[in-house]
């Protein structure tokens, strides 16, 4: 799967995306209408837990245009996986063309079957606090 695209500038493009939310240099964040109006009240996901995660979570995927897995997406995608302060573990996915311009453009609790092997590798300490080792359900088994 090609769900590492540029990620040799990953660390430069969070940084930048940071910089938006916060409002510093000329880049502007935005949320897309569908993540707005429908995903954020949906999953019961604020605007502040969107910002927590962008801005201490990890980006441990992405897309270039028209890879992203069943979509044919007509920006580059970046999912970033964070906890908020009340332990609630995001993801958030955010779309770009440039580095002007960053779009929310969905955002949901935990992580994805898919992603898994790259979250518990981009973050291992997140990984062991919210899923359980198979050791450990092996052990608790027997």
């Amino acid at each position: 799967m090609d769900n590492n695209h540029f990620e040799q500038e990953w660390f430069h493009e969070i940084r930048l995306m940071r910089e938006a939310m916060i409002g510093k240099g000329n880049s502007k964040f935005e949320i897309s209408k569908h993540t707005f109006e429908e995903r954020m009240s949906e999953r019961d996901i604020s605007i502040i837990e969107m910002a927590e995660v962008i801005l201490t979570g990890t980006i441990i995927e992405g897309f270039d245009v028209g890879k992203y897995p069943k979509y044919r997406n007509p920006d580059m995608i970046r999912n970033i996986v964070g906890e908020t302060k009340d332990g609630k573990l995001i993801t958030v996915c955010v779309a770009f063309s440039n580095y002007d311009e960053f779009k929310i453009t969905t955002v949901y609790e935990g992580v994805t079957n898919r992603v898994l092997n790259c979250f518990q590798s981009k973050c291992p300490e997140l990984y062991q606090k919210h899923f359980v080792p198979t050791e450990e359900v092996i052990a608790t088994v027997n």
